[in-house]
């Protein structure tokens, strides 16, 4: 147990270490290389860019903030609906990325199809916007289940839920902005956030059936 206090502890250093260094090495290089910006999207600065755009350490610091403010309002608003999602990851990791991957590619599919017609264009604005706050709740659910894990290895299980959600989100940021690969990572958590959500009915349980509009 002592073993993984360390680690726990160093995960939270070179988890800082890697966010700033990376943040910095795109301010440095970004005219000449494209590195993944906030949660890995590719992102080009150039002498053309806007005056006092703010840099990529304090992008990616205000999206950990903000992640870290839906996350807290998850676990208050949904509590039982995050605990059943964080539980659906045990040991599926790759057939529920896979799954989430397939289900948003649907998705979008579908989305860009209803936004050719006037009249099913709503249908496009709709899909997206449940896809985002699925993919967002399944994301806070995957940060919430990491730091878990490892805060009961390390005996600190008895603290803060809180603190397991921003030592997984901490995490997941962070690996994020590592260079090409973090496109990569930032789309497994993604659609492992996804797959989870859709597999556990958004949190509630329950199996997807159409029993009920068979009752009387």
């Amino acid at each position: 147990m002592k073993r993984w206090k360390w680690i726990v502890v160093l995960l939270i250093i070179l988890s800082l270490g890697l966010l700033v260094a990376m943040s910095l090495l795109a301010d440095r290089f970004a005219p000449y290389f494209a590195f993944p910006a906030s949660w890995g999207i590719g992102q080009m600065q150039s002498e053309h860019s806007l005056p006092g755009r703010p840099g990529n350490l304090v992008s990616s610091l205000s999206a950990l903030f903000t992640l870290g403010i839906s996350g807290i309002l998850a676990l208050y608003v949904a509590p039982e609906r995050v605990r059943r999602v964080a539980d659906s990851f045990s040991g599926k990791f790759l057939r529920l990325a896979l799954f989430g991957f397939l289900i948003g590619i649907l998705v979008l599919v579908v989305g860009i199809s209803s936004a050719l017609m006037i009249g099913t264009f709503p249908i496009t604005i709709l899909l997206i916007g449940i896809l985002f706050v699925a993919g967002l709740m399944g994301l806070v659910a995957l940060a919430y289940a990491i730091g878990r894990s490892l805060l009961r290895r390390a005996g600190w299980q008895h603290g803060s839920l809180i603190y397991a959600l921003l030592l997984g989100l901490l995490i997941i940021v962070a690996l994020s902005r590592i260079p090409v690969l973090g496109v990569l990572l930032f789309l497994f958590f993604i659609s492992l956030g996804l797959g989870a959500m859709i597999s556990s009915h958004f949190g509630s349980g329950e199996p997807w059936t159409l029993k009920p509009l068979l009752e009387e």
